[in-house]
């Protein structure tokens, strides 16, 4: 069971100083392009790997 917070503007702005100083890591586990986001959440549901799953979006350039 996860937590849940409401992010108010004062956390937000602690949270962007600590990204800004590096003191923020985010393990990605896997990535997968949007039009796959069934398999990726059936992928994050029987993992057991930790990391986050990302949904890739590319803009009309490919990128």
């Amino acid at each position: 069971m996860g937590l849940a917070a409401w992010p108010n503007a004062e956390i937000l702005a602690k949270m962007a100083e600590l990204i800004d100083a590096g003191k923020v890591q985010v393990f990605v586990n896997r990535t997968f392009p949007l039009e796959d986001a069934n398999a990726a959440m059936v992928y994050r549901m029987q993992s057991k790997e930790p990391g986050k799953v990302v949904l890739t979006i590319l803009d009309g350039s490919g990128k």
